[in-house]
């Protein structure tokens, strides 16, 4: 593999969480609306905020995503219609400041 291909190889997306009784259309869905990057200079972009905003009303399920600093989304986490459990986040940096 090239520099230049090594650098833009990111690993599938996880996703997690509640999927049992989800379509594999849906799921497919969910991996192709995790497999994009949102703005750095946002939390979320519009698009992406809009596209995981009508795929949680589809499936009646509530969706979040990890999204790192560079806009990378690492995780896609399936809840239920009421919450959302995040997944074990020891393998993430963190800090007393970081979540606030």
């Amino acid at each position: 593999m090239c520099l230049c291909c090594a650098r833009r190889w990111r690993p599938a997306i996880q996703v997690c969480g509640n999927t049992s009784g989800l379509k594999v259309q849906e799921l497919k869905r969910l991996e192709r609306l995790a497999s994009r990057k949102t703005p750095t200079d946002y939390v979320i972009g519009p698009e992406l905020a809009r596209a995981l905003t009508e795929l949680s009303l589809e499936i009646h399920r509530q969706i979040g995503l990890l999204i790192d600093r560079r806009g990378h989304i690492s995780e896609a986490v399936v809840g239920d219609a009421h919450r959302v459990v995040l997944p074990d986040l020891s393998a993430y940096r963190q800090g007393r400041d970081r979540l606030c």
